[in-house]
């Protein structure tokens, strides 16, 4: 990621931040670069062959013309789709598919990497591939993590992979072979990630699968805290076990 160097490049012709997000020193790129030309798609495409990293943008012009702009590698995830109403054709642009789907629209496809997407109530869809890479980066924990069950990434549903995951794992699992363990055995995720992989899991094993632990939607994510101390108590707040369910229990945990 280059951003540092073309914050301090920007300072140096003036331009004032009032943060020190990657996301304002694109912000303030764009803006610079408009000063040159009028163009969007030459502003996007100059833009874009000057970021070295990750990055998924949505443009909305002044024309109320939509931009989506996809890194080389895809790290991050972007798609499209549209709306038809009685009036018209509308777009979206979205990090996920199930952004779409929940205002009613239709998805069209992903922004490819190193894509940029032109949407126009006018011109419809137009695209251009600004930068090709021999390979794609799809960020590790999208579909394992960060992602919604329901969305659907680059071709591949979040939610079946995170199945199969679930199902690999028991195939694997060594305990599975121990008979005495698996008379008493029970499969718990922790919620809310860990739900999709083990329901794979216990479906793969032929154990019941069981909601046995409560989650406190007001925690907030545990693993980014500093220090471990501040992290078990924060997954002591966070989790709390339903003791009905699990006690005298062999107790197999799926977490993401």
């Amino acid at each position: 990621p280059n951003y540092h160097d073309i914050k301090q490049e920007l300072e140096a012709k003036g331009r004032i931040f009032i943060t020190n997000t990657d996301t304002e020193v694109i912000a303030h790129l764009l803006a610079y670069t408009a000063n040159e030309t009028d163009n969007w798609p030459e502003i996007l495409k100059k833009v874009s062959k000057s970021l070295d990293g990750s990055y998924s943008l949505i443009i909305l012009t002044s024309k109320s013309d939509i931009y989506a702009i996809r890194d080389p590698l895809g790290f991050k995830p972007l798609c499209i789709g549209e709306m038809i109403t009685e009036e018209r054709k509308h777009y979206i642009v979205s990090s996920e598919s199930c952004g779409i789907d929940v205002v009613g629209g239709n998805l069209l496809r992903d922004v490819r990497p190193g894509e940029i997407i032109h949407l126009s109530s006018e011109k419809g869809i137009h695209s251009e591939m600004v930068i090709e890479s021999e390979r794609t980066a799809l960020c590790q924990f999208e579909l394992v993590y960060f992602a919604r069950p329901d969305s659907i990434i680059d071709g591949v549903s979040v939610a079946e992979t995170r199945l199969q995951l679930g199902v690999n794992l028991a195939k694997n699992d060594p305990i599975l072979t121990d008979p005495h363990f698996r008379e008493n055995a029970i499969v718990v995720p922790v919620p809310d990630s860990g739900r999709s992989v083990a329901l794979g899991y216990a479906q793969e094993a032929k154990l019941p699968y069981v909601e046995g632990l409560m989650k406190n939607r007001y925690v907030w994510r545990t693993f980014i805290m500093p220090g471990q101390k501040k992290r078990e108590a924060a997954v002591k707040e966070k989790y709390n076990p339903i003791k009905k369910f699990v006690e005298g229990k062999n107790v197999i945990i799926l977490d993401d």
